[in-house]
């Protein structure tokens, strides 16, 4: 079972029993040879008194002296091994004993000592506790530090500006800060889209800390978001596209020149002089009218006026003068050679 211990303990028990069964076994033999002596000696016949015996229970009586005299050497003999059987099985047993007794005992004192050893290593820990408290005030301190090791080079650092908020001059704006902080402004443009709600900052892969320092630079005029979505094989670094959320609150609605969309009216609904009443009521509103005349054909239900991607704005102010004589809908067309187009219906 892998128990030395208990293996040793059961060894010894058996020892025991083992001399006592010998012991006993040996008492039980001398006591059976006792009884067969003594039944012997009794059953000797004795000579009546005044009878001379004769010569052959004189031999009779020689012999069964001799018998009584082996066995009594015989008894004499097993006396004395049982005796010193019995002194070696006790010693032996009394050797075991003993031993089991101090083994055990020896193993009582060391165990003692095994948790008395233990015992000291909580208050360790406990002293070593308190010396690690003051090891985060120095990481506390290194943490400013770190910031100055991001040296940018920042006339290294090509940006594009677009203005995404419709806000005239607000691209060239924010521009002039950036290069007046040292940025290298390569161009300054207008958005895909003039009503951006959130400002962005559009960066290379790796390029983080680069767009957070721009961030940093336009912090007080516009709020930005960044995404790492630009092109590692780019030609420029950042592009910043400035939205609608200014610090302090939403830009203005941006203000739409009406004179520089392009306009044609065309007649489709076969009402003659139609095309051009509405020509001169825009045009007098201030828009730019580039072209009137008749449509692919006269049967149009309804006005429709379609505008090219980036003049829905334009659209819908056209929408909004004609709205008196005409409900026009809507539709975009990105592949108008003009900016808006005006198809007159019957209403």
């Amino acid at each position: 079972m892998g128990d030395d211990y208990k293996a040793e303990s059961a060894a010894n028990v058996a020892y025991a029993f083992l001399a006592m069964g010998v012991f006993f076994q040996l008492i039980e033999l001398f006591r059976e040879r006792r009884v067969s002596v003594e039944g012997e000696e009794s059953g000797t016949p004795v000579p009546e008194p005044g009878i001379a015996p004769k010569v052959g229970e004189i031999s009779q009586r020689l012999s069964s002296r001799a018998t009584v005299g082996r066995r009594k050497a015989r008894r004499r003999f097993l006396i004395g091994l049982v005796a010193l059987i019995t002194v070696v099985s006790l010693g032996g047993g009394i050797y075991l004993a003993g031993r089991w007794f101090f083994v055990s005992e020896k193993a009582q004192e060391v165990a003692p000592e095994v948790t008395t050893k233990a015992e000291p290593a909580p208050p360790t820990k406990v002293e070593k506790a308190p010396e690690a408290k003051p090891s985060p005030p120095p990481k506390v301190e290194r943490a400013p530090e770190a910031k100055p090791s991001l040296e940018i080079d920042k006339s290294k650092i090509k940006i594009q500006v677009l203005n995404g908020n419709g806000v005239a001059g607000e691209a060239a704006r924010i521009a002039d800060v950036l290069k007046g902080s040292g940025f290298d402004i390569q161009a300054i443009a207008d958005a895909d889209y003039d009503a951006y709600p959130h400002t962005f900052i559009r960066h290379k892969p790796g390029q983080g800390d680069i767009a957070n320092a721009v961030a940093q630079e336009i912090e007080k005029f516009y709020p930005a978001l960044l995404y790492s979505n630009l092109s590692a094989d780019a030609d420029i670094d950042i592009v910043l596209i400035l939205g609608r959320d200014k610090k302090g609150g939403l830009v203005s609605e941006p203000v739409i020149d009406k004179s520089k969309a392009r306009i044609d009216v065309l007649n489709g609904n076969g009402i003659a002089g139609s095309a051009r009443e509405i020509a001169d009521l825009l045009k007098r509103n201030g828009f730019n009218i580039s072209y009137i005349g008749d449509a692919d054909r006269y049967d149009y239900a309804q006005t429709v006026i379609r505008y090219r991607s980036g003049a829905k704005d334009v659209a819908q102010l056209v929408a909004d003068e004609i709205k008196p004589k005409y409900s026009a809908i809507l539709e975009e067309e990105p592949l108008l050679d003009v900016d808006i187009v005006v198809v007159l219906g019957n209403r």
